[in-house]
């Protein structure tokens, strides 16, 4: 439940585009920001969210006003509870108790000490974080692949213009892959990416910018998301669909102002692909 000092601050930052915050709360007022106005912008009517946790993505999506679709995917059972237990309040949120991968098959889940640095990889030891990802029990889980809840899903919501969020802890490529041709009909993503690697085989920084653009995406912002300060650790790539929205990093969008009624309720005015 909002309390009163948050819904207040919603409001703020829908209505006015206004964000107070202490200073290392600024990278989640960043990604607000930046988040809400890309899927404005993209038109998006769905949200895949891979990697839900607690369901604290899909919270953040209605905070900034977006009531579209949201489709969440949590392997640890009792994460998958607490996220249904929350979606039966919300008739557009939908909740898959399994893991993607790029194939289907069984696997051992590696459940961290910090539930959040869950992972299907085997953390590096003597890594940054090395207590909070430390594996404190492992569970056979049966995978799916991102190609056949998309199509599941499309069928039964009838979404056009689908949005991914994935945060699997080193395995965000492994998910991507597994939608095969359908990762085209996302008009943007959001992926995190590590900078110092926390877990075995877990892709680059280099590996994984590479794997996007050579699929057609373009990188529309950088959020820093975990530091071990000075240094900084992860970060999130947004990225839009450069064969979806037919533009380049050379070309400048217009930007056509819209009633409010077109655009998200309690959402500020904005851009929309059009």
């Amino acid at each position: 439940m909002l309390t009163f000092k948050r819904l207040l601050q919603n409001i703020a930052f829908n209505k006015m585009s206004i964000g107070i915050a202490h200073a290392h709360r600024f990278p989640l007022l960043h990604e607000k920001h930046a988040l809400r106005e890309l899927l404005v912008y993209l038109d998006v009517d769905c949200v895949f969210d891979v990697g839900a946790n607690e369901g604290q993505y899909a919270e953040l999506l209605r905070s900034i006003g977006y009531d579209g679709q949201i489709v969440s995917f949590e392997p640890v059972p009792r994460l998958a509870k607490a996220l249904h237990a929350k979606a039966v309040y919300d008739a557009s949120w939908h909740v898959e108790s399994i893991a993607l991968d790029s194939t289907r098959r069984h696997v051992e889940f590696n459940v961290a000490s910090s539930h959040s640095l869950s992972s299907l990889h085997t953390p590096l030891s003597g890594g940054v974080f090395e207590r909070d990802i430390a594996a404190s029990e492992r569970i056979g889980i049966d995978t799916d692949t991102l190609d056949d809840c998309f199509r599941k899903y499309q069928k039964t919501l009838g979404f056009k213009r689908a949005f991914l969020k994935m945060d699997t802890q080193g395995h965000d490529l492994s998910v991507a892959a597994g939608a095969g041709e359908m990762l085209s009909e996302f008009y943007g993503l959001q992926s995190e990416v590590a900078i110092a690697p926390l877990y075995q085989d877990q892709p680059s920084l280099r590996e994984a910018v590479t794997f996007y653009e050579e699929r057609g995406f373009a990188i529309n912002a950088v959020l820093p998301t975990h530091y071990a300060f000075p240094t900084l650790i992860e970060v999130d790539f947004l990225f839009i669909n450069r064969r979806r929205i037919h533009t380049d990093p050379t070309t400048s969008y217009r930007r056509q102002r819209r009633r409010s009624a077109e655009v998200w309720p309690g959402a500020n005015e904005t851009n929309k692909v059009v």
